[in-house]
């Protein structure tokens, strides 16, 4: 028997994306419904896999389980560790004997992940890259067009408007000061950035903040609590205990805020009160996940509502980014016109102020 040794194994599992991994477990999914071995179908991902480190995690689990081990425990040697969710799925799929379906069950948390993420990566690319170029215009605008021509704007007398007034005060605080304002802004965003990582209590702060902003705030719950909601349905389906179903699921919120309320839910569902009533008592959770969690726990078809749930959720945060896709661009567009409106009437009604006098003058 081969004898393979834990430690000697190191994959770098964030360099496996969820796309990735959502590919290998859909094909693992199929090879065993079509009657192939755990073992060969294993063999038949790593030869097609175009990626190194992939290739070489898919070999390291197939010599593992011709060893001895499971798959869910393989999966955990070899790199997934950290992926609790899915190591559950396979691992009530294996107690179950119903290894396929676990597999494409993992195979739609990933593709949910993806999706999840190029939909936010594409929600902020364009907001953030036309800020960017916001912020460089008008930072040239009155570092370097409006101190040149704010000589000739004082020298040909006449009263300034305020507008030109201000315009003038802003150009010369932040010709003098934007260094030291960028260098300030940059400190800034990196110490909040460090003591959201490192303190939970400045992050679960911030994430509150975030939940409780207006359209945004919106859009992260109903994300987060349809990923929750639809991990804890396939895992509670997939036999996995309720408790742990919940928990497990919580893993996959990413806002602090939301999780710790979910898992005062869980706790209070520990220590006896229903599901429903628990999510009820953190004033966190919406009232329709409360109603069809406790439609669920009556009828005994908790995952179905949760699934339902998941679903509902999603439709509204798709349409409520919609919605925000389609508005950015005018949104934008209208800050960026009237930055550069002011901009332009400050410095030229002066401009045309002089030459109608020197015309009149003239004449």
């Amino acid at each position: 028997m081969i004898q393979v040794q834990p430690r000697s194994i190191s994959v770098q599992r964030h360099q496996l994306t969820a796309d990735v991994k959502s590919v290998a477990f859909l094909q693992l999914s199929r090879l065993l419904i079509a009657g192939v071995s755990l073992s060969d179908a294993l063999d038949d991902i790593r030869d097609s896999d175009e990626s190194r480190v992939s290739r070489k995690m898919w070999a390291q689990v197939g010599l593992l389980v011709r060893s001895g081990e499971s798959l869910s425990q393989s999966l955990s040697l070899t790199g997934f560790s950290t992926e609790k969710t899915a190591l559950a799925l396979i691992a009530a799929g294996e107690n179950s004997g119903d290894l396929a379906n676990a597999c494409n069950a993992v195979h739609e948390f990933y593709r949910w992940q993806h999706n999840l993420g190029q939909r936010l990566v594409t929600l902020l690319i364009y907001p953030l890259f036309s800020l960017c170029v916001l912020v460089g215009v008008v930072g040239f605008l009155l570092v370097s067009v409006v101190p040149a021509i704010e000589g000739f704007l004082v020298s040909a007398g006449g009263e300034l408007q305020w507008h030109t007034l201000v315009l003038l005060a802003v150009s010369d605080w932040v010709a003098q000061h934007y260094i030291a304002a960028v260098t300030a802004v940059a400190g800034m965003v990196a110490i909040l950035f460090l003591f959201a990582r490192f303190n939970q209590q400045v992050r679960y702060w911030i994430d509150a903040g975030l939940v409780k902003m207006p359209v945004i705030g919106k859009v992260i719950s109903d994300l987060s609590l349809s990923r929750y909601a639809r991990c804890c349905a396939q895992l509670y389906s997939s036999a996995v205990p309720l408790e742990t179903s919940l928990k497990l699921a919580e893993a996959t919120v990413a806002n602090l805020h939301l999780r710790v309320a979910l898992s005062k839910a869980r706790h209070s569902m520990v220590s006896g009160l229903s599901l429903a009533d628990s999510m009820r008592s953190t004033n966190v959770m919406p009232s329709l996940l409360v109603r069809l969690v406790a439609i669920g726990e009556h009828s005994g078809q908790l995952a179905d509502v949760l699934t339902q749930f998941s679903e509902q959720q999603s439709a509204t945060a798709e349409s409520s980014i919609k919605r925000m896709e389609q508005l950015i661009g005018p949104a934008l567009l209208l800050m960026v016109g009237s930055v550069l409106l002011w901009i332009v009437i400050s410095v030229l009604g002066p401009v045309y102020n002089v030459a109608v006098e020197a015309v009149v003058g003239v004449a």
